[in-house]
């Protein structure tokens, strides 16, 4: 009886070692803090996949960054073009502009040397006798002379005046030809059925010439 007893109390103590055994292998799969390995498992995984959204948001606003860079790189050179384009016409105008001025500078020199050149011109016209005839054609020679040059001075004027100015010194050029006509003829009437009338005419007509050429050169070209 002793005995028997004594087998069932070892068989128990089997039993409740092999409980606590396998206990003890459930336990295992258990970290120290009670966490189990798979739940640990889980953790690294959602914390991996964390990680790897992080990197994902940053190369995707890198990615958002370059362009930009890029287009204000672009947006600066295009408007350093565009101070080029600009300076360069500056410089195209300023170019233009200078020329212009010289052109005009040269052209009046030009015609201030021809002024000269026609007085020296008249200077030389000597009237063949003392007769009325060749005193008189000796001024319709020294007022053909002036008026060739008036006529010269007033054509190239027409192509370098702007329109507005140049239909001024139309309105101007009629005005002062009915001067001219009008004073030659005053003149002339103080030799009226005289032989020095016509003489007369001719000589104011010749020297109210030359003045204008000295206006139109002096007053219009620049």
């Amino acid at each position: 009886m002793s005995k028997i007893r004594k087998g069932g109390l070892f068989s128990k103590v089997l039993l409740i070692a092999f409980v606590l055994l396998l206990t003890s292998c459930d336990d295992g799969t258990k970290n120290t803090d009670g966490t189990s390995t798979e739940h640990q498992e889980n953790q690294t995984l959602e914390q991996t996949e964390k990680e790897d959204k992080e990197q994902e948001t940053q190369a995707e606003s890198a990615n958002t960054e370059t362009p930009v860079k890029e287009t204000s790189d672009e947006t600066e050179k295009t408007e350093q073009e565009t101070t080029v384009t600009e300076s360069t016409s500056d410089t195209t105008v300023t170019e233009s502009t200078s020329d212009t001025t010289n052109k005009q500078s040269m052209l009046k020199d030009m015609y201030v040397e021809k002024i000269e050149e026609a007085r020296a011109e008249v200077a030389n016209l000597e009237p063949t006798d003392s007769s009325t005839y060749a005193l008189k054609k000796t001024e319709n020679d020294r007022w053909k002379i002036w008026d060739d040059l008036l006529n010269d001075t007033y054509r190239v004027l027409q192509e370098q005046l702007p329109s507005e100015e140049m239909e001024r010194l139309r309105d101007k050029q009629r005005e002062w030809l009915t001067y001219r006509d009008q004073s030659a003829l005053e003149a002339s009437e103080k030799f009226k059925g005289g032989t020095q009338e016509q003489l007369e005419y001719v000589s104011v007509l010749a020297n109210l010439t030359e003045e204008r050429c000295i206006e139109l050169v002096e007053g219009y070209m620049s």
